[in-house]
C-alpha cells in the first residue's frame, strides 16, 4: 500500500465574497471536500494536521492502484498543468498530491 498525501485549501475569496464566515463554516467545507475526494478515490480519507505556512488540511488516502490515482487526478483538473481538482465544495481546492512509499 502507498500512501497519497494531499492538501484541501479554503480559498481566500470567501472571505471577500461571503457576509460571515466562522471556524463552523470552514470545517463544514473541509469535510464535505473530504467526502467528495474519499468518493472520486474510492478510498477512506485522513486528515493529520494544518501546513504552517496556510492553514491549509494535510490530509491523505492509502491506495495500491497508483495508476488509478493519476487518471482521477488528470480526469479531474482545474486547470491544465498542476494537480489542482475538484473539490466537491465551493470555495475550496484540492491539490498538491504527493506519494509517500
Amino acid at each position: 500500500m502507498k500512501q497519497v498525501f494531499f492538501h484541501i485549501e479554503v480559498e481566500d475569496c470567501l472571505w471577500d465574497e461571503v457576509d460571515k464566515v466562522d471556524d463552523q463554516m470552514v470545517a463544514q467545507l473541509e469535510t464535505q471536500s473530504i467526502e467528495y475526494i474519499s468518493g472520486l478515490f474510492g478510498r477512506p480519507v485522513s486528515t493529520h494536521d494544518r501546513r504552517s505556512s496556510d492553514g491549509a488540511l494535510i490530509c491523505s488516502f492509502t491506495t495500491n492502484n497508483l495508476d488509478g490515482v493519476r487518471a482521477t487526478i488528470r480526469n479531474n483538473l482545474l486547470t491544465e498543468g498542476n494537480d489542482q481538482i475538484v473539490s466537491g465544495a465551493e470555495y475550496v481546492i484540492v491539490r498538491d498530491f504527493q506519494l509517500v512509499s
